[in-house]
């Protein structure tokens, strides 16, 4: 995951952001799951492999936005949740609404989809427009790895 977002992205700093909150989302989904007495299975993994693509998909959004922003760190936070934030509410409402049907289903497979796909929706939300716009206005460890790398190679260069 790292790996790809090292790929991918055009900012190697956002993966200091990207990979422990997805890691967070992903333990929170598992958690959430077993407490509400859902069983691991095939349907539940299969729907698991899905909801990678799309907490990846809600993350990522936001930090590459986020790095795309001027400003200081709070001015790219508040410009970040007025554009991003915006589209990544209505994805996760239209993929709430898109699941709801299944909510009604008599087949236990069609049930597990949907707390599946709504614990997804409800923590990859949370995570995106609350956790990480907090970590992202808050966190200077990017910054600061950055600048360290860039001095120790200046530094080693005038030797």
């Amino acid at each position: 995951m790292s790996g790809i977002a090292l790929v991918f992205v055009p900012h190697w700093t956002a993966v200091l952001f990207v990979a422990p909150t997805i890691s967070l989302l992903y333990v929170d989904l598992l958690g959430i799951l077993q407490w509400g007495g859902v069983h691991i299975n095939a349907v539940m993994y299969i729907c698991l492999v899905i909801s990678i693509g799309l907490l990846v998909d809600f993350v990522l959004h936001m930090t590459i936005r986020y790095y795309e922003c001027e400003g200081n760190r709070h001015e790219k936070t508040v410009r970040m949740l007025e554009t991003m934030g915006v589209s990544i509410l209505v994805g996760g409402v239209s993929t709430f609404l898109g699941t709801l049907p299944l909510a009604f289903s008599t087949s236990s497979i069609f049930h597990t989809v949907f707390l599946a796909f709504l614990t997804l929706v409800l923590m990859g939300m949370a995570h995106s427009l609350m956790l990480l716009p907090v970590r992202l206005s808050t966190d200077d460890i990017a910054r600061e790895l950055y600048w360290h790398l860039c001095l120790t190679k200046c530094s080693c260069i005038h030797r």
